[in-house]
Parts: structure tokens; C-alpha cells; sequence
């Protein structure tokens, strides 16, 4: 596209709604009303080909991340004359932005208002569950699934579960969303979903177990282990059909619990570098096969979570990374047996021990810590970790 000129008018008005966005981050109205009138008025065409060049070069902000102020704005505005008070946060407009019509909005955000506790703060968490009756059920490419809903009730004692031995890296499970449409043949917890929940493996957001981090007593011993919490292990909380509300509401959670280190992990990399990261968060993806090396590297090359790390669980073929710097932890296992639904048993597989020491190489190159999961032995013998980048420690109860 050529660079055209702005009149004195336009350069004007550019300085001024820039200088709106550099006031802070808290001004999320303003932000949001001055990046729009920058996108529709193009009045970053002068430096920039696009308004994502724009935003990238300029604010170092990915287009979601702007669209979501933008939106927050525009849920304001239609706010603004139907209700008496509005959101004072765009986390607290997140949640609405869900809602296609302003009435939708102005119901849910009234609603959040009169159930909230007196003296409690409202939260995006809060109003997540005010949207959630009056939010449509998101489509599926084939739009022949929908995701469902699980109201909380007033007071939840919602705990963490103990993890079993599919698990053996971390001590707790937490499964504020379950449910997951990737399909993979051996997939255990498909099978679990099936056994014991009524609505099956259908993608569902369970508020009701959302106060499950403050509600865990934390252990009083030095494992690593028994501070980690596995979310969504019966999930994945970044596939495509995933509503972000969903994701907004766990990360609430997880932001006000830094007690807890919370390790999340998707088959669906490509939608965590536009997300904004706890600082307790351990981000991972999961590569079983070689065509998903190249979609975890160019990935996690974006991500900004403060630990990174890769489950290689099952590995079903060896594995060559271009590096695996961008990683800082690794977790290697077999395949255990599994009995889907449709009545097919999935065996257990056990991979060549040349291609586990192969990955054991390339993470020693790249200072990777190693867990290696039990159901690898006897093939390998258990090595704790394999010395490099150390990984930080969670905050003293």
C-alpha cells in the first residue's frame, strides 16, 4: 500500500489520541474510542501499511489484544445510557463483549450488579457467570457441536482433585472447563468424560468450581510437585471453539492464587501469544508427531508466559526440534492403554529408547529441565531433571 501524507488535521488528531493511549493502560475507555478512531480514520497510513502494523510497531500490542480494547469501549458506549453505573476496568467489559446485542449486555451487567455480594469487588469472573445464561452456544467449524454451561452456585466448595498416575508431575488436577473436539484416537481423558460426566466430552464451562484454588489448603511439603496444578487436564482450554470469557475467568483465578502454579497445556499453540500471562503460569503444548514440531516452535517464539514447556507424551515417532531453546522444562512418556467410547482399544506404546535419549540430548543442548514420566520405565531409568535453566519457585503461603 503507498504512504500517503497526512494533513496538519490528521497529524493533529494522530498526536492527540496517541497521547490518550500512553496515559495508561487504566483508561480503558479512552484506549479503546482512540485506537478506533486511528483504525477507521487510517490515520497510521503515513508510517504504516495496516492498522496491525500499526499496533505491533507502535504500541508492540497484537491485534487481538487491541480488538479487545476496542470491543470494551464499544460495550461501554452501549452501556452508557441504559444502565446507572458501567464497567470501571476492561476486565470487567471483557465478559459482555460476548453478548451480539446491548440489551444482552445491559442484562448481564445489571444482573452482575444486583448479585453481587456487598463489599466484594467486582470481577471478570462475576460477570462471566451474569453472561453466561444469556450467551449464545458457540459453533464448531462443522456446526454440528456446541459448548454448555454450569451455573455456580451462591457459595461453592469446589476443591482440587489429587492427580493419579497419568499425572505423576503434578499433585493436583483442577477442571474448571472440560471437554474437547480435537479427536485424538488415544485419548484418556475422552474416555474418563464418557464414564462419569453427563454431558460427556462436550465442551463445558463449570463456574461452580472456580473457587477451587482458594478453597485447596496448600501442603505443607518440599515437593515441587505439591504446589502444581494441572488445569484442564480434561480440556483444552485454548481450542479454537473455546469462548475467551472462559479463558478470562480461569485466568482470574489463577492471577489471584499465586500460591498455586498453574500448568496449562494445548494442542492448539497458535492462540497463546496473544494472551496476557499470569505470572504463575506454566504455558506448555503438546507434540506427539513431527508436523506438530514446527507449529510448537513458531508458537511458543511469541509466548510470554514465564515458564514454557513441552509434553512429549506420547511419543509416537522420534522427534527433531530446530531448537528447543524457546522451552524451559520437558516432560517425556509413553502411551498408556485406553478404551474409547466407540468401543476401540487403544494399546499402549512404548517409544524407541533411541528416540527418547535423541530428545534427551537436544534439551540438555538447549538447557531444558527433563522430567521423565514413570510409564517410560523400564525403557529409561528415572533422571529427575537434566541440569539447565532452573524454574521458579511458587510464593510461601
Amino acid at each position: 500500500m503507498t504512504a500517503t501524507a497526512l494533513t496538519t488535521m490528521e497529524a493533529s488528531a494522530l498526536a492527540r489520541h496517541e497521547d490518550t493511549i500512553q496515559r495508561g493502560w487504566s483508561q480503558f475507555i479512552e484506549v479503546g474510542r482512540a485506537l478506533k478512531k486511528i483504525r477507521d480514520g487510517r490515520l497510521y497510513r503515513a508510517e504504516h501499511g495496516t492498522f496491525d502494523d500499526y499496533c505491533r510497531v507502535r504500541w508492540h500490542w497484537a491485534r487481538d489484544y487491541v480488538n479487545k480494547q476496542i470491543a470494551a469501549a464499544d460495550v461501554v458506549a452501549d452501556l452508557d445510557t441504559m444502565v446507572s453505573t458501567v464497567p470501571t476496568s476492561e476486565r470487567q467489559a471483557r465478559p459482555l463483549t460476548a453478548l451480539k446485542t446491548p440489551e444482552a449486555r445491559a442484562e448481564a451487567w445489571t444482573r452482575a450488579v444486583d448479585t453481587l455480594p456487598p463489599g466484594q469487588p467486582m470481577t471478570a469472573a462475576h460477570v462471566t457467570r451474569a453472561v453466561q445464561p444469556l450467551v449464545e452456544k458457540p459453533s464448531v467449524s462443522d456446526a454440528r457441536q456446541t459448548a454448555s454451561t454450569v451455573l455456580a452456585p451462591a457459595t461453592s466448595r469446589a476443591t482440587f482433585n489429587r492427580t493419579n498416575a497419568n499425572v505423576d508431575w503434578a499433585w493436583w488436577t483442577w477442571n474448571p472447563v472440560t471437554g474437547c473436539l480435537h479427536g485424538c484416537p488415544y485419548c484418556y481423558a475422552r474416555e474418563l468424560a464418557h464414564r462419569f460426566y453427563p454431558q460427556k466430552f462436550e465442551p463445558t464451562f463449570h463456574a461452580d468450581r472456580l473457587a477451587a484454588p482458594a478453597n485447596t489448603a496448600v501442603p505443607k511439603s518440599d515437593d515441587p510437585r505439591s504446589r502444581r496444578v494441572f488445569t484442564c487436564s480434561m480440556a483444552d482450554l485454548f481450542g479454537k471453539w473455546v469462548p475467551q470469557p472462559w479463558i478470562d475467568a480461569v485466568f482470574e483465578q489463577v492471577r489471584d492464587n499465586p500460591q498455586w502454579q498453574f500448568l496449562f497445556l494445548t494442542k492448539f499453540p497458535q492462540r497463546l501469544a496473544e494472551l496476557e500471562w499470569p505470572d504463575n503460569a506454566w504455558v506448555g503444548t503438546s507434540v506427539d508427531q513431527q508436523h506438530r514440531v514446527a507449529i510448537a516452535e513458531k508458537a511458543f517464539r511469541g509466548v510470554t508466559a514465564g515458564v514454557k514447556w513441552l509434553s512429549v507424551e506420547p511419543m509416537l515417532e522420534p522427534l527433531r526440534f530446530t531448537s528447543l531453546e524457546m522451552f524451559d522444562w520437558v516432560v517425556i512418556g509413553a502411551q498408556s492403554a485406553t478404551n474409547q467410547p466407540d468401543g476401540t482399544h487403544v494399546p499402549a506404546f512404548m517409544p524407541e529408547l533411541d528416540w527418547v535419549t535423541d530428545l534427551l540430548k537436544q534439551a540438555a543442548d538447549a538447557g531444558c529441565e527433563v522430567f521423565i514420566k514413570d510409564n517410560l520405565l523400564p525403557l529409561i531409568r528415572r533422571e529427575p531433571r537434566v541440569r539447565g535453566r532452573n524454574l521458579p519457585h511458587v510464593a510461601e503461603a
